[in-house]
């Protein structure tokens, strides 16, 4: 089902089930124009293999709107729901809802365009939204226009893994849409990710990606993305946009495993955006990221993580870091924070003028250990404020009490790492720019009890009046055994008078 023209028509479609299978496709097509839209309403099941489409794709004008609903949503074996422009206006917008669940297994969803993507929103009732093997959701712009956003509202959890992405880009002069998250819980494991990106076209090696477009579009198709892709390049603009917002909210616990990354970045002139948790737990492992990164000239971008919980993080780190710009600030409320397993917290700056970012870290406990470092150093600039609060604090720190840097480059973190302490430092090159750190000092000799120098006499707390032949008035006391308790219960209570012991004194009669 395709209609084409020089303006694609729009389509309807009602359905109890639909299975759309082996390249099958569902696409409006707008040939010199405006491509038409899409309303596809399925009452139970939506499932999409072996490569098959849903669409509203343009070569010069607007991508049309997307709209599916249905009860469960299956997209797989390299299947998309998307809205593309190749040479024209913007894409259109994606709005996908689910009663139940959805599922990507090697399934996209996507909107593309030289001029802007379009919005994508995805939300359940009740169910989850699952991402595995290679499955992304992806809004994305080559041209002058900013990317569209991406709003998750998901009853259920979150869940994405097979190095599955949820991402907005930019590849020219643009800005990066912003990501927004609502759900139970959110599960990234085995690189998977959440970013947004600035992309510098001129780093960027575009022949997979033309490889892909010429397989599935053709050869015609890649020529004008490629024709795209180096004006971007070109543009004395280029990469001169903002990374986009990433909020997260969920009910329980933000969860990065095995190299799961939530990140914004500008690879160019742009700066890295905003990145906000509010959650219960958030739990770091095994090479995890949350990464605020400016490689150009611009600045890295906030960290903030409001949890009610704890912040957690095994041989993982939180860095808002730029190059040559400023960096970011990071700011954490938590019950607890608990860093282990060589954890990173840092906001320093590379190479360059730029002054680091701050550090803020409130908590009811606090605790390092296992060469985990908070770092706010700067190479040229000045080094960023480093403030702990929290009533009971642990950290394997050096005997002095700030780090002794080990390395060649300042500006790296490198420095301080692999020395098996617990490094605190906002230190810069130069002594009079570096910044402070504020945390508790623990005394060991804090609340330590002096003994008396002068013992007492044991001999002067004996009781006198109980010798023999005292006139003095006694009290009265009946043994009932000697030598301890029997060895047996069933054994009576006897006295057994040793070597060792005096025999019993009598009392006079009265």
């Amino acid at each position: 089902m395709c209609p084409v023209g020089n303006q694609g028509g729009d389509i309807r479609v009602e359905a109890g089930a639909l299975h759309l299978a082996n390249r099958s496709e569902i696409q409006s097509v707008g040939l010199g124009s405006d491509a038409g839209d899409l309303d596809i309403q399925v009452q139970r099941g939506l499932r999409l293999t072996g490569g098959s489409q849903i669409g509203s794709n343009s070569l010069e004008g607007r991508g049309g709107q997307v709209s599916v609903t249905a009860g469960n949503i299956d997209i797989r074996e390299t299947s998309i729901i998307g809205s593309t422009t190749l040479a024209g206006d913007q894409a259109g917008s994606l709005n996908i809802a689910a009663q139940e669940s959805i599922t990507l297994d090697q399934g996209l969803i996507q909107t593309t365009s030289f001029n802007g993507g379009g919005d994508i929103f995805i939300t359940t009732q009740n169910g989850d939204l699952r991402l595995q093997q290679s499955s992304g959701i992806v809004t994305s712009s080559i041209g002058e226009s900013n990317t569209g956003n991406v709003t998750l509202e998901i009853a259920g959890d979150i869940i994405g893994s097979g190095i599955s992405l949820i991402s907005t880009s930019s590849f020219s002069t643009g800005a990066s849409g912003g990501i927004n998250i609502n759900a139970r819980s959110l599960n990234l494991s085995q690189a998977s990710q959440v970013a947004t990106a600035v992309i510098d076209p001129s780093t960027f090696d575009f022949s997979p990606a033309l490889l892909d477009i010429a397989e599935t579009l053709g050869t015609e198709v890649a020529q004008l993305f490629e024709e795209a892709f180096a004006r971007g390049a070109n543009s004395p603009q280029s990469s001169s946009g903002l990374a986009g917002n990433i909020d997260i909210r969920v009910a329980d616990t933000v969860l990065l495993d095995s190299q799961a990354v939530i990140s914004t970045v500008s690879t160019g002139r742009g700066s890295s955006g905003r990145l906000a948790i509010q959650a219960q737990d958030l739990l770091l492992n095994d090479r995890s990221q949350l990464l605020s990164e400016s490689q150009g000239i611009g600045s890295a971008g906030l960290i903030s993580a409001s949890l009610s919980g704890q912040l957690g993080s095994r041989n993982s780190s939180i860095v808002a870091s730029s190059n040559q710009g400023r960096g970011g600030n990071i700011s954490i409320s938590s019950d607890s924070v608990f860093l282990a397993e060589s954890s990173l917290v840092g906001s320093s700056v590379f190479d360059s003028t730029g002054d680091s970012g701050d550090i803020s870290i409130q908590s009811n406990s606090f605790v390092a250990i296992e060469d985990s470092d908070i770092l706010a150093n700067a190479e040229q600039g000045l080094g960023g404020e480093i403030r702990i609060s929290s009533p009971a604090f642990l950290a394997s720190l050096f005997s002095s009490g700030s780090a002794t840097p080990v390395g060649r480059v300042f500006g790296s973190f490198e420095q301080f790492r692999g020395n098996s302490r617990v490094d605190i430092s906002a230190e810069a090159a130069l002594p009079e720019n570096s910044g402070t750190t504020e945390f508790p000092r623990v005394d060991p000799a804090q609340g330590l009890q002096t003994f008396p120098v002068v013992l007492p006499d044991p001999s002067s707390q004996i009781d006198r009046s109980c010798k023999p032949q005292s006139e003095a008035s006694k009290s009265a006391f009946f043994i009932t055994g000697r030598s301890g308790l029997p060895q047996r219960p069933s054994e009576p209570m006897e006295s057994r008078i040793g070597a060792d012991q005096a025999a019993w004194v009598p009392l006079p009669q009265s």
